[in-house]
């Protein structure tokens, strides 16, 4: 922390630390309260984060990669300004409804966890436009995913996906979606104008 403040950084990088816990000095220090927009803590141990997270007021991006987290920490809904979060790799097996609170979302990556299903609420983030989840146990998707006017980018490779809502076809921003090593058939009747990868 002293050495970010000490270059004027916005950036935190603590992989690799064993950590348990977030450290206190990140979330007691008034250069990280007010400056910080990144902050990675990838492969560490951490399973959860403490509610004065909500202090880092100015975070944009958070890298919790590889660590032991079984839910997404509800806590994150307290950080205004967050843009991009990623849990990949961490033991994750539902979605908090929280998500879809988090109103400044736009990169959500959530890929080779234990998930089985998306809350409806996450269809309801007004500006995500990434979603990556491969290497879950998705089986479904929502019709209510037409609900994300946003999404451009939806990653899905390696799940459990027999069908697709044809509601999947008629997202009028989306750009790439990818389907490779699921169960999948055919695909909905629609309008498809999107790059689709689905072998």
């Amino acid at each position: 922390v002293t050495e970010a403040e000490a270059a004027g950084s916005p950036v935190l990088i603590l992989n690799y630390r064993g950590l348990k816990e977030l450290p206190a000095a990140v979330l007691e220090s008034r250069y990280c309260q007010v400056n910080l927009k990144n902050l990675c803590l990838k492969r560490n141990f951490l399973c959860s984060l403490p509610p004065s997270v909500g202090q880092l007021q100015a975070l944009t991006e958070l890298y919790l990669h590889s660590n032991d987290f079984k839910e997404v920490p509800s806590e994150l809904s307290l950080l205004p300004c967050l843009e991009t979060l990623s849990l990949e790799c961490n033991q994750i097996a539902t979605l908090s409804p929280a998500v879809g609170s988090m109103l400044r979302l736009q990169v959500l990556n959530v890929s080779r966890n234990c998930i089985t299903d998306f809350p409806e609420e996450l269809w309801s983030a007004p500006h995500l436009c990434q979603l990556a989840a491969s290497g879950n146990q998705l089986s479904s998707l929502s019709p209510a995913i037409i609900r994300c006017q946003t999404l451009r980018r939806l990653l899905l490779d390696c799940n459990h996906l027999s069908s697709l809502p044809v509601q999947a076809t008629r997202l009028p921003r989306l750009e790439e979606l990818s389907l490779c090593g699921n169960n999948l058939r055919t695909l909905p009747h629609g309008k498809w104008t999107v790059v689709t990868r689905v072998m």
